[in-house]
């Protein structure tokens, strides 16, 4: 396995190495270190210092140098290579007003062919894992990759299911906003696909906790990271079956923008 990791020059860039160094040895993967053109400029050690930091815990990795901005970087690179994880730092506050209007978040992860980590303050050890599992046919992939992580981590698994209403945008017509409710409001899908989850729980090995909440999403994720004391988020970059395509945008977009703990949208293999 290959991971990318984008070295940022700012503090933020600290807390990408910190995520690589957990992340790396626990998916047994290779590392590529990614800076643009323009930070090298600035930054000539930039390399060098990050390279000198992974040696220490005794990481190899190569170098590759795109042009920015970050973002396109991040992009060119992924699809140049046969990554399977991208580690990049939040976004500073002014890029983020930026980076977060309308759902510019939301079509960089689904253009990217990598999951996607995104290392905010990670915790010293990922210690407890929380996956949010939405329903449909996706969800076994996304849990089945979120234990593959915690296994190799060493960490409790939490898997979270939202019997949820969802924020509607005001501007969304009629019929959209009931296909919306209807897509994740099916009984009988969240009983086939908790005893699912719980199933492959069970099977591996891994120890785990399944949790159900009532309410909306992004409200009863963050609630869920703080009284559960929660390392790292997991979610999968799809969007409940039968769901108009603004679903992953509008609630991806403000999971990442609220989430205070680093947060990887998973990009699973198709079960």
């Amino acid at each position: 396995m290959d991971i990318l990791l984008y070295v940022d020059p700012s503090i933020r860039g600290e807390w990408a190495l910190a995520a690589a160094k957990q992340m790396v040895p626990a998916l047994r993967a290779r590392l590529t270190l990614l800076a643009t053109t323009e930070d090298v400029a600035q930054h000539p050690r930039l390399i060098e210092d990050a390279n000198a930091r992974l040696d220490r815990d005794g990481f190899t990795t190569r170098v590759a140098i795109r042009p920015g901005p970050a973002e396109r970087a991040v992009l060119a690179e992924s699809q140049a290579g046969a990554y399977a994880l991208s580690i990049v730092p939040p976004a500073g506050r002014r890029a983020l007003v930026r980076l977060f209007k309308g759902s510019r978040v939301a079509t960089v992860v689904r253009s990217v062919k990598t999951s996607v980590l995104v290392a905010r303050r990670p915790s010293a050890k990922f210690a407890r894992v929380l996956v949010a599992v939405a329903g449909g046919k996706h969800s076994a992939a996304t849990t089945l990759g979120a234990i593959e992580i915690a296994r190799g981590l060493g960490a409790r698994l939490t898997a979270i299911h939202i019997r949820a209403g969802v924020t509607l945008p005001e501007q969304l017509p009629l019929t959209e906003r009931r296909e919306a409710r209807q897509a994740v409001e099916s009984p009988t899908e969240d009983f086939d696909q908790h005893a699912k989850v719980r199933e492959l729980l069970q099977q591996s090995g891994v120890p785990f906790d399944i949790v159900v909440r009532d309410g909306l999403i992004v409200d009863e994720l963050l609630a869920e990271i703080e009284e559960g004391g929660h390392d790292l988020l997991i979610i999968g970059a799809h969007r409940p079956e039968g769901a108009p395509t603004w679903m992953l945008d509008d609630v991806t977009e403000r999971v990442l923008l609220r989430c205070p703990i680093p947060i990887l949208v998973l990009r699973a293999p198709e079960p």
